[in-house]
C-alpha cells in the first residue's frame, strides 16, 4: 500500500490527511510503499467509505443503537439526510470491519441499507458468522 508520509524535523512521521494539508509545516512528504503494521500504526484509513440508510430505517431503535456506537468514534461522522435518504460517510473500512458482526451486517441488509462495493466484499469473503460479542456489536 502507498501513503503519503510526512516526516517531522525530530523524525517522527505521520500520515498526511489531504483535507488538512495545513497541518504539516516544516515536514517533508513523500508517497512510500508502507507495509501493514505501519499503516495500522500510523493510522491510515484502510478506505472512506460512505453507506446510504432509507430515512424510516435510520429512525428505528436498532440503527440509533449502532449509529450512536459510531458517534463515539468519529468526530468527523458526516451525517446527512436528504432525498428520504440518510447518508453517513468518512467511515474508516477498517472500523467496520472491526465493529459490525456478520450478524449486524446481514441485519442491515436486509434493513434496505445501501453499501459500497468494498463492505460487501469483506463481508462476503472475512468474517465469520460469531467473531465478535454482543457488547462489542453496539460499540
Amino acid at each position: 500500500m502507498q501513503a503519503r508520509i510526512a516526516t517531522r524535523p525530530d523524525g517522527s512521521r505521520v500520515w498526511v490527511d489531504p483535507t488538512i494539508m495545513h497541518d504539516y509545516p516544516n515536514c517533508s512528504i513523500a508517497l512510500e510503499e508502507i507495509s501493514e503494521e505501519e499503516r495500522e500504526g500510523l493510522r491510515i484509513p484502510l478506505a472512506i467509505v460512505e453507506v446510504v440508510i432509507p430515512e424510516e430505517v435510520y429512525k428505528s431503535q436498532q440503527i440509533q443503537q449502532l449509529i450512536g456506537g459510531f458517534r463515539t468514534i468519529y468526530s468527523g461522522l458526516d451525517i446527512r439526510t436528504y432525498g428520504g435518504y440518510t447518508h453517513i460517510g468518512n467511515v474508516d473500512l477498517a472500523d467496520i470491519k472491526k465493529f459490525i458482526t456478520k450478524e449486524t451486517y446481514n441485519q442491515l441488509k436486509q434493513l434496505g441499507t445501501e453499501r459500497p462495493p468494498e463492505v460487501d466484499a469483506l463481508f462476503d469473503e472475512s468474517l465469520p458468522a460469531n467473531e465478535e460479542t454482543d457488547e462489542e456489536t453496539t460499540v
